[in-house]
């Protein structure tokens, strides 16, 4: 009882994590639509009463990409980018795809801030932080098994291409929560996914000498690489096909899809 209970717990938490990323990323009604959309998700309901680390692991991928804007973007306390850094290492112990967060946050300072990132020192601390909160961890595997697990996937799981496979799911993953939105397999909230997508993929193109200066697209740029690298990792690397793999996409696509929708 008491797991089922923290399930649910980290449940509702990480659709209040959702509310309070889409409130920082757009306004209050992108946020409320944004955690309707993910509170009515099947993946989030079915996992909230199961014993599985992937709603878990969501919450903490939310609350790393929240911690990250407004500690280092946003820059409103450099204590918050160091919680990010304990918040995902502790996202990492939980389900070890969750160290994909810190691809997004690096992609995302090689395209805003090429290498001049490294200089400064509150990213290191960061990852200070997140290499000693994994210490004890990588000593204890280290100790009992002679290597480290999170670093030896590789060689468990096969590596294939799952991309149509996913692909294919999109229709269930984007369902309209409302049976009268469904028109067929393009339901509008699928429809609404894939132009706000590809609308923000068209701005960030066209106004890509503009990032540096522009938050709105920093924004988006964090919003798509959040979408698109678990994405790329699950459909070409991580070579067993289950819906529930690539949950930490979703939080970036309901945004976006809020997004859509609240401007409609």
């Amino acid at each position: 009882f008491s797991l089922r209970f923290i399930e649910v717990i980290f449940s509702l938490v990480g659709i209040i994590a959702i509310y309070f990323l889409a409130k920082r990323f757009f306004n209050k009604p992108v946020a409320l639509i944004s955690s309707i959309l993910m509170s009515v998700h099947y993946l989030n309901v079915f996992f909230s009463f199961r014993i599985l680390t992937e709603l878990p692991s969501m919450t903490f991928w939310v609350l790393s990409i929240y911690l990250f804007w407004i500690g280092y973007i946003k820059n409103e306390s450099p204590r918050y980018l160091w919680l990010c850094g304990f918040v995902t290492a502790l996202g990492v112990l939980m389900r070890f795809p969750v160290g994909i967060i810190a691809f997004v946050f690096l992609i995302y300072l090689l395209i805003t801030e090429r290498l001049s990132f490294l200089k400064r020192k509150n990213i290191w601390i960061a990852a200070v932080i997140f290499l000693i909160t994994l210490t004890p961890y990588i000593i204890y595997s280290l100790a009992t098994y002679g290597n480290i697990p999170i670093l030896s996937a590789g060689k468990i799981y096969p590596h294939k291409n799952l991309f149509i496979d996913y692909i294919k799911l999109f229709p269930l993953y984007f369902s309209s929560p409302v049976p009268f939105l469904k028109l067929g397999i393009l339901q509008i909230t699928l429809l609404a996914f894939i132009i706000g997508l590809f609308y923000k993929i068209f701005r960030l193109i066209i106004g890509f000498n503009l990032i540096k200066e522009s938050e709105p697209l920093k924004r988006d740029l964090l919003l798509i690489l959040s979408i698109i690298l678990p994405f790329a990792y699950f459909a070409f690397y991580f070579g067993i096909f289950d819906d529930r793999y690539p949950i930490f996409m979703f939080a970036g696509a309901f945004i976006i899809i809020s997004d859509v929708i609240y401007k409609v």
